[in-house]
């Protein structure tokens, strides 16, 4: 952490003299030190010496090495160009799929508000029925016809009405 802040605070520092801060965790590759070496002692084996430049050979010699860096760079740049409209084009897809799920979410958010209301009309209308079964006495109109009505065999009875109880005795069932 220590050495990723010291890079931060010199980026800042030097960014007035166009040195940019390289990418935090990025997966660059980086040459090796031995054949960075390699590499530099090459192109100054082909930069002709201040003596060669003197006659027509040097100069040309000089001129391909010249042409050779241009390429190099135009190439680099080309390569650089490419991955900035890469970079460019995974933002607009990250930008795409940010809305796509904003958009899921709000959509989420609706059908829970919709299940939220349909769950307490469910709520209020089984407390409707339990209120009108308790109001109109529909448990003892079960029970009664349960019991008088639909009997089990063994239980059946026959009610009694007010008023017939000690006339003519007990009535019996077939």
């Amino acid at each position: 952490m220590l050495l990723k802040k010291l890079q931060d605070d010199f980026a800042v520092a030097m960014a007035p003299m166009g040195v940019v801060r390289g990418k935090f965790n990025s997966r660059a590759s980086h040459e090796e030190v031995d054949r960075y070496y390699k590499r530099l002692a090459d192109v100054e084996a082909s930069v002709p010496s201040l003596e060669e430049l003197g006659n027509p050979e040097g100069r040309e010699q000089a001129m391909t090495v010249m042409v050779q860096a241009q390429e190099e760079a135009l190439a680099y740049k080309r390569e650089c160009e490419e991955l900035r409209a890469h970079i460019a084009a995974q933002n607009e897809e990250v930008e795409r799929l940010r809305a796509e799920h904003a958009q899921a979410i709000e959509g989420w958010k609706r059908e829970y508000e919709v299940a939220e209301h349909w769950i307490g009309a469910i709520r209020t209308l089984g407390s409707l029925v339990l209120d009108i079964r308790d109001r109109a006495g529909l448990d003892a109109a079960r029970n009664y016809v349960a019991k008088y009505i639909f009997p089990p065999a063994e239980e059946a009875q026959v009610p009694v009405q007010a008023g017939q109880e000690g006339q003519g005795g007990a009535q019996t069932q077939a």
